[in-house]
């Protein structure tokens, strides 16, 4: 699934609603200064709801009231502003699974929340997508339902879930195309504080 996601840019702490990320039939949006992903047809979140989503524009229902956004547009609201510490908040997606557009390295790409997993885990062409070099890591066997996979150990400067930033996450890549899906595992997990409130986890920053 292809996310677009808007260029850096500073937003003022008042009430309001920003458009951070587009994706089919869902957004990232800045709510009072709080990253949530909404998806159409999942629970609201403080009485806003996505009635259709694209890469270009996400139309919403806020407090009964239509609005259609692109990226960095803001429109006012009354909702309370918070101190708390940055967090994502993530809905479960297909299969049951928490699917979270994020970034590694500072680009964009999507993970599964897998707390079976060790490191975050993803193939060779991920790699490539992302600009991981990963041939210099330290060489890896991993035993998989598919068999024995050559793998790298690498080290990766960032990854980025929401809000939520974890510096030096340690990785796998697998060359060829397994884990299809990039699995985001403890070596982040373990570095946030994670919840799950009425069926939506929560990954908030510790620091």
């Amino acid at each position: 699934m292809a996310v677009i996601f808007a260029a850096q840019w500073t937003y003022a702490n008042t009430p309001g609603i920003e458009v951070v990320g587009l994706f089919k039939d869902g957004a990232i949006l800045i709510i009072d200064g709080q990253q949530r992903m909404l998806r159409k047809g999942l629970p609201t979140e403080k009485g806003v709801e996505v009635i259709e989503a694209d890469a270009k524009s996400v139309t919403l229902v806020v407090d009964g009231e239509i609005k259609k956004m692109s990226l960095s547009k803001k429109i006012s609201t009354q909702f309370a502003e918070s101190d708390e510490k940055p967090a994502a908040h993530i809905s479960r997606g297909a299969g049951g699974h928490y699917w979270a557009p994020g970034r590694v390295n500072n680009r964009a790409c999507e993970f599964v929340v897998d707390t079976g997993a060790t490191y975050v885990s993803l193939n060779s062409h991920h790699a490539a997508q992302l600009g991981v070099s990963y041939k210099d890591g330290i060489p890896v066997v991993m035993r998989t339902a598919n068999g024995v996979k050559r793998s790298f150990k690498v080290t990766l400067d960032s990854v980025t879930v929401g809000m939520v930033t974890v510096r030096g996450v340690d990785a796998v890549v697998s060359e060829g195309r397994f884990p299809e899906v990039i699995l985001l595992g403890n070596a982040f997990l373990n570095r946030v504080e994670m919840r799950v409130e009425a069926g939506v986890m929560v990954l908030q920053s510790k620091i």
